[in-house]
Formats: C-alpha cells, structure tokens, sequence
C-alpha cells in the first residue's frame, strides 16, 4: 500500500498491531454483513410470531377469539403511525387510530379461520409473506415494518396484492366524509367495515 494512502492493512494474523487500524469501509462492510443476517432474522420472527398467534383463533370463543384479536392488533400494528397515514383533514388523528383498531379487532374475529403465514423473503425494508387459506388459495402479504412493540416490529402499513392498505383505507375514509359531512358517522361506518 502506498505511503501516505491512510490505508491500514491487518498483518497475516489477523491481529492489530499497536500503531495500525483496520480500514474503516472494510469494518463497516464487516459489520454489515454480520448484522444484515440478524435484522432479517427478527423480521422473519415478526411472521413467525404473527402466525403463532393467527393458529389457535378457529378454536377460540368468540370472547376469547376478541381478547386475543385485541392483544394481536396492538402487537401487529403501529397504531398512531398507520391512524397518521390514514388521516384525513378533518378528523383527529387518534379517533382514526380507535376506528382503525375497532375495525381490525373485528375483522379478525369475524374472519377466524385455519390459515397459515409463511414468511418469503424481505424486499429492502419490508417483509413479504403469503397467506395460505384453507381453501387453497393464498395472498402474498408485504409488511412495512419499524422497530418496536412486543415482536421486536411493528407494520405502518401492509400491501395485500400490490395494494398499500394505509392509501385504500384514508381513501375510504376520505369519501366517507365526504358522503356524510359528519366526522363521527364517517368514523363509525368506518370502525365497522371489514378490515385488510
């Protein structure tokens, strides 16, 4: 390496010499390669932890069924960042944020079946995964994750067949006010209309 470059080289050990450092592209490319395994893993236990709590629903009174949708939302769903994307002007931010949530919770256990989510591989920052039905056929499911809640991630919005839910839901939300002209009975047909 030529003098002056400010380039350190590792000698044959491997060891760093007192005086001498690594390079420090090569340390970033170095930990990136060790953290990129780990980050996918921890989106891939966001599935993992999804479907695990997806499986006993069938199975479930309908009490038990709305216990465990409620608990399963809050982990699912960044809650205030989804009622943000999906605000219109007009309505309260965390008024779409309790509609959104009535809605999911309601959705899921009206729709309780045998259905298995199967984790497919990650598209930049967002995990794809398909949604295999009982009777045969599947959706393919892209999850835009950020970190937190109790599984490590939380979705700010799901695309269900190339369609971003958070869009089609403030779209809904959008002509329900402007049918009604009314923010709270735009908010209830809203709560009560079958969720992604």
């Amino acid at each position: 390496m030529p003098a002056g470059s400010g380039g350190h080289r590792l000698p044959p050990g491997g060891e760093v010499q007192e005086g001498q450092r690594p390079s420090w592209p090569r340390l970033g490319f170095l930990l990136l390669a060790l953290c990129a395994p780990v980050a996918a893993s921890a989106q891939e236990a966001f599935i993992t932890q999804l479907d695990a709590a997806l499986r006993p629903l069938p199975s479930l009174s309908p009490d038990d069924a709305r216990a465990a949708c409620a608990q399963m939302v809050e982990a699912t769903f960044d809650m205030p960042a989804l009622a943000q994307a999906v605000a219109v002007e007009g309505v309260a931010t965390a008024d779409v944020g309790a509609a959104l949530r009535e809605r999911f919770v309601a959705n899921c256990v009206r729709n309780r079946r045998e259905e298995r989510l199967v984790f497919l591989g990650l598209r930049g920052e967002s995990v794809v995964s398909r949604l295999d039905r009982p009777d045969g056929t599947e959706r393919v499911m892209v999850w835009r994750l950020q970190p937190g809640g109790p599984w490590g991630w939380r979705a700010v919005d799901v695309s269900v067949e190339g369609v971003g839910q958070a869009a089609r839901l403030r779209d809904e939300l959008r002509g329900r006010l402007a049918a009604t002209g009314d923010p709270d009975a735009a908010l209830a047909g809203f709560a009560r209309r079958g969720a992604p």
